[in-house]
């Protein structure tokens, strides 16, 4: 948020300079009236402009990893529990913390507590930083005076989170490092291996097998044609990239995502995990439900469920229960319609849903685990094709050359 110098008298016609943080001039202004303090002159802050731009510069729009907000969930849990305010408990992990990023958005959340705010409201300043589930709980757990389970829960559920993503990257990297390896591998041999071969077989004025003319056809058109090949895949990648970015594309590529081959299920039982585990979090922490689906649905992280959820919030303000409002998105799998079944009717929704997240991520956790071995076929018959052929294309010339040097003698 931008920060304002002011200088103005307090109540005991003392003169005062200092800094005050807040969403605009006008607020500001106001929240030093409700202080006592009489303004004399107010005015932005130039150097905390220019540290916020170098700020943004070096560290980007997203400059709060979620690891960090799991540590800081787990403190705040800790030192609430324990009995210490809230502006002391801030200030200490600010001072402790290295990125300076979220150490200027711990001291903005500090100024605001001392300011009369509440800590929700104080994150509410922050959306880049602290998603709206993270407020709204952290806001219930306020008003329910039970602050550290809030904070107890939303951490457990941002490390959950981490270490499924964190999984699934790490499993990925390999077989991407692969193929990149075989895509150089293919540039390498046909740029600089085949021409070599070619310039040989010319010198023998002999009928080259049709493996061979291709694979001196492909390298000749890659070695005269290559910029503007990659040129082209470039520009495909940047539409492709521009058009996720549309809505409608973001739409269709987060649906395609569950039909994919050998990592579609997966993407599917993520989303589905993080229903579960989001929605119980919202019956667990009170949070009403028409409001809580708007919640689950940012939570999420797949556009096409998010409208299939919004979709479900609009039966259930038509006076639909939960479990019907499920069944009619077509998204959810039977045993999820059941549990929520078996849940309203037993009224325990938060255990059943907490029951089906945990199935789902062991499941996504073995998908994960599994990935790598269901990978690795494919990426060996690559490369043995790949081998195969340029066996077949460079060698057979060879043996008909041979063959015609021993008929010859």
């Amino acid at each position: 948020m931008p920060i304002y110098r002011y200088k103005g008298r307090d109540k005991n016609k003392e003169l005062l300079e200092d800094t005050y943080e807040a969403l605009n001039i006008e607020e500001a202004a106001s929240q030093l009236a409700k202080q006592g303090i009489t303004l004399i002159n107010i005015v932005p802050n130039k150097s905390d402009d220019i540290l916020e731009g170098i700020l943004r510069y070096r560290f980007g729009k997203q400059t709060v990893k979620i690891q960090e907000l799991v540590m800081f969930c787990r403190q705040m849990s800790s030192l609430t529990k324990a009995g210490i305010s809230l502006v002391i408990s801030i200030k200490r992990l600010a001072e402790v913390t290295q990125n300076l990023a979220f150490k200027a958005t711990l001291q903005g959340i500090e100024r605001g507590i001392l300011t009369g705010q509440s800590l929700a409201g104080c994150l509410r300043h922050y959306p880049e930083v602290f998603p709206s589930l993270f407020i709204e709980i952290i806001a219930l757990g306020e008003e329910s005076g039970k602050l550290d389970e809030g904070f107890s829960q939303i951490g457990n559920y941002l490390a959950m989170e981490y270490e499924t993503n964190k999984r699934f990257k790490s499993t990925i990297r390999y077989p991407i490092m692969v193929v990149c390896v075989i895509l150089a591998a293919i540039a390498i041999i046909n740029i600089f291996v085949i021409p070599n071969f070619a310039k040989l077989y010319e010198g023998f004025h002999t009928q080259l097998p049709l493996p061979t003319v291709i694979m001196i056809g492909f390298s000749n058109f890659l070695r005269h044609n290559g910029i503007y090949l990659l040129g082209a895949v470039l520009a495909v990648i940047v539409m492709v990239r521009s058009y996720i970015g549309t809505h409608r594309g973001k739409l269709a590529w987060h649906r395609l995502q569950f039909k994919l081959p050998l990592v579609g299920s997966t993407f599917e039982k993520i989303v589905l995990s993080r229903f579960a585990r989001t929605l119980a979090i919202v019956f667990v922490s009170g949070v009403p439900l028409e409001k809580g689906l708007v919640l689950v649905a940012g939570a999420v992280g797949n556009q096409y469920a998010k409208e299939k959820i919004q979709t479900m919030r609009n039966h259930i303000q038509n006076g639909e229960n939960l479990s019907r409002a499920a069944s009619e998105t077509h998204l959810f799998s039977p045993l999820i319609l059941q549990m929520i079944s078996v849940g309203e009717e037993t009224g325990s929704m938060d255990n059943m849903l907490t029951e089906i997240a945990t199935f789902y991520e062991r499941e996504v956790d073995y998908d994960v685990e599994m990935l790598g071995e269901r990978i690795e076929p494919v990426l060996l018959l690559i490369v043995a094709a790949m081998v195969l052929m340029l066996a077949i294309a460079v060698f057979l010339p060879m043996w008909d050359i041979y063959q015609f040097a021993q008929g010859s003698h």
